[in-house]
């Protein structure tokens, strides 16, 4: 991989893990879901899917759930960590990124299973104890879900009664590029400096060595 000490584009690396990405990222999206609501996993599915699983029978209640929109957030900032041990040195650029995820439950309108689960999930992520996994993984609720908004879904020859419910969450990004200590230089130097009366002036300074 290249690193800072050759010219070229730098990819992401060690020494820090890379953030969700794909499908482990909806894995632990739908594990919240999950937690939350008291689905079982099997019944909880990403939507959009290349191959779509069966539908479960009508009256079973179940999510699919996407990924609609993710965005950073002002105030990115890169920071450099010098060497230290076996650790060479590198930045990380770190910045905030929100992103809005919609639950679509299924179910039959008439037996209130979609409504309950529907509101289990935006009442639930309300307790500080089922967002304990998000405050681990560096996560935050944004604000609170909702609102519910039922949509009738055509499911090959059958309606479906369906509640949209769309969650946003915020993380935090730290991502690791190789950016080597800086331990010697040669070459001339720019800056500019500023007298007492606060006048600025170019300086060139030649240096040369470690």
């Amino acid at each position: 991989m290249t690193d800072s000490s050759t010219a070229g584009y730098l990819a992401p690396g060690p020494p820090l893990t890379l953030p969700l990405q794909g499908k482990p990222l909806y894995n632990f999206v739908g594990a919240i879901i999950a937690g939350v609501t008291g689905l079982t996993s099997s019944m909880i599915r990403p939507a959009f899917q290349s191959e779509p699983p069966v539908v479960p029978d009508a009256g079973t209640v179940w999510v699919a759930f996407s990924i609609d929109e993710r965005r950073t957030r002002a105030f990115t900032y890169e920071q450099h960590v010098p060497a230290s041990g076996n650790v060479s040195g590198y930045s990380y650029v770190r910045q905030q990124e929100e992103f809005e995820v919609t639950a679509r439950v299924y179910g039959l309108g008439v037996d209130g299973g979609a409504d309950g689960v529907a509101s289990a999930l935006r009442d639930g992520l309300m307790v500080d104890q089922n967002r304990e996994a998000l405050s681990v993984a560096g996560w935050s609720l944004v604000d609170a879900p909702g609102p519910i908004r039922p949509v009738p879904s055509l499911d090959a020859t059958r309606w479906s009664y369906r509640l949209d419910v769309p969650i946003r969450f915020r993380r935090e990004l730290d991502v690791s590029y190789p950016v080597l200590d800086v331990t010697s230089f040669q070459g001339t130097l720019y800056t500019d400096v500023a007298d007492s009366r606060g006048r600025t002036f170019n300086e060139t300074v030649s240096v040369t060595g470690p």
